[in-house]
């Protein structure tokens, strides 16, 4: 039960031991043993939110037995709010997504918030709770939540409303479409589907400097911005990295270039494989892709069709060579 509770006990014994001694007979000590109980077995229908409640004055030994009633009702109190303290902590434990499975956290998360979707839960047109309410939910960060909604905002899952939450879209009929049965966890599934990447995203890169428009130019400086902002604060950065080649997708204005990337989605931007931790990146591999990223925008604001594709390539090709490396030391 806690340290209140063993407290408890200690002074309950001594009370009992002095009126032993005392004579005042064994009807205090039956009462203190019946208050211990009360407290041991009463029950928390909702023990992150119940208070600590005093028990009755018929529940309390008489005073003149050694003890203050004032003090039994604190200890009362100290005892309850360990036990909530106990079973909260247990719920949290149960709440929080683990990372024995093998995907991260925002993974758990979004396939949890996917998977209530589907069962109903949240029907079409309905509000997704705030990102407080999730946040203790799935006992995970905001930013976490923010990922996992909008990963699900990608798949068509959701849509979000400026000023009144995320709602749930209707459902489309599922089709039998490309890429969508690829073990993101397999690195050799990685490196083929960024040989698949090079082929279009290079050419995209250099439709990218010949046909881009001042207001995409800005948009790509802006997704650049906040890939090197997530980056510098810690966050999770494979999103923002993917809003960054959609950004020089959209500058091909050709819109087929664009589909193809929210096709094959988010999860083939290398991240989590490429770090120590499941969570976040290592500051070397950043620090090296931020030079890649720099030298395809500044060609591709140059118009330099050659330096761009160049760029693009390079950049891919040292993604490829990176998960290559993995691989090897994966069969070691």
């Amino acid at each position: 039960m806690g340290l209140a509770f063993k407290m408890l006990s200690y002074n309950i014994a001594r009370q009992s031991d002095f009126r032993a001694r005392s004579g005042p007979g064994i009807v205090g000590r039956q009462k203190d043993f019946y208050l211990l109980e009360a407290i041991r077995r009463k029950p928390l229908p909702n023990a992150c939110h119940t208070p600590a409640v005093a028990p009755k004055t018929a529940d309390l030994p008489a005073a003149g037995h050694g003890q203050p009633r004032g003090n039994l009702y604190y200890m009362y109190g100290q005892a309850r709010n360990e036990k909530i303290k106990h079973v909260t902590e247990q719920k949290v434990r149960t709440a929080r997504p683990s990372r024995s499975s093998g995907k991260t956290l925002v993974e758990q998360v979004r396939d949890r918030l996917r998977a209530q979707i589907e069962s109903g839960q949240y029907a079409p047109g309905s509000r997704l709770p705030s990102e407080a309410k999730m946040t203790e939910e799935f006992a995970v960060s905001r930013t976490v939540v923010r990922e996992a909604v909008a990963s699900l905002r990608y798949d068509g899952l959701v849509e979000p409303r400026q000023g009144a939450g995320v709602f749930v879209l209707d459902q489309r009929p599922e089709l039998d479409l490309p890429f969508q049965n690829i073990d993101f966890v397999r690195i050799s599934s990685m490196i083929e589907m960024l040989e698949l990447r090079t082929a279009v995203e290079v050419e995209a890169a250099g439709l990218a400097a010949l046909r881009r428009s001042p207001a995409q130019e800005e948009l790509i400086l802006q997704a650049l911005a906040e890939l090197r902002a997530k980056a510098a604060s810690g966050e999770p950065t494979a999103l923002a990295d993917f809003e960054l080649h959609l950004a020089i997708a959209d500058a091909t204005n050709n819109p087929r270039f664009r589909d193809f990337l929210s096709m094959i989605g988010a999860s083939v931007i290398p991240r989590h494989a490429l770090s120590d931790t499941k969570d976040a990146a290592t500051a070397p591999y950043l620090q090296a892709i931020d030079a890649e990223h720099e030298a395809i925008v500044t060609a591709i604001l140059d118009g330099n069709e050659d330096a761009a594709r160049l760029a693009m390539r390079l950049h891919l090709k040292g993604a490829q060579s990176r998960y290559r490396n993995l691989l090897r030391k994966s069969a070691q």
